[in-house]
């Protein structure tokens, strides 16, 4: 449900009327100005480029990488994360629902992907940091912990919006 309270606060278009509760869609402008007051800068970029579709891969990757220790692969790690996050690439069986019908109508859960989302495999990681797939290993962890940072971002956003509505 916080993902759909998102992505009205930010006026995004993947609002769905029909899964709104009512006390979501009376929010008035200056309720959303109120929910979203006290954001940070990168929270505001992070929320645009989720939710209305905002190129501001490129400012989000270059944060990221002044948070980031010196390394080798720094700013590509930025810059894969951002994209991993914000572009995800959606689960090709459900095409992003998390649910499947069958020939009889039923409708089940995909049990391909279980969220809408398949997550980047280790190869296409490394091709897209510029490394062989047999180096990503000494990587990943770096890596986890790049994304993590990204992801903590989503997280204060939520705890943010969930205070102000309360």
């Amino acid at each position: 449900m916080i993902e759909n309270l998102l992505a009205r606060l930010a006026g995004g278009s993947s609002w769905r009327e029909e899964q709104a509760s009512s006390a979501f869609n009376k929010l008035s402008v200056s309720d959303i100005a109120y929910c979203l007051s006290g954001l940070r800068r990168e929270h505001k970029r992070f929320l645009e480029t989720r939710y209305l579709g905002k190129d501001w891969n490129e400012w989000l990757a270059g944060w990221l990488y002044l948070q980031t220790p010196q390394s080798k692969y720094r700013q590509e790690l930025c810059q894969l994360a951002v994209r991993e996050l914000l572009q995800p690439r959606l689960c090709p069986k459900c095409k992003g629902r998390t649910e499947v019908t069958n020939r009889a109508g039923l409708k089940k859960p995909c049990d391909r992907c279980k969220s809408g989302i398949v997550p980047w495999t280790k190869a296409k990681r490394a091709r897209f940091v510029g490394m062989k797939p047999d180096a990503w290993r000494n990587w990943e962890s770096r890596y986890n912990q790049v994304y993590k940072r990204l992801e903590t971002l989503d997280i204060q956003i939520r705890r943010h919006v969930k205070r102000k509505l309360k």
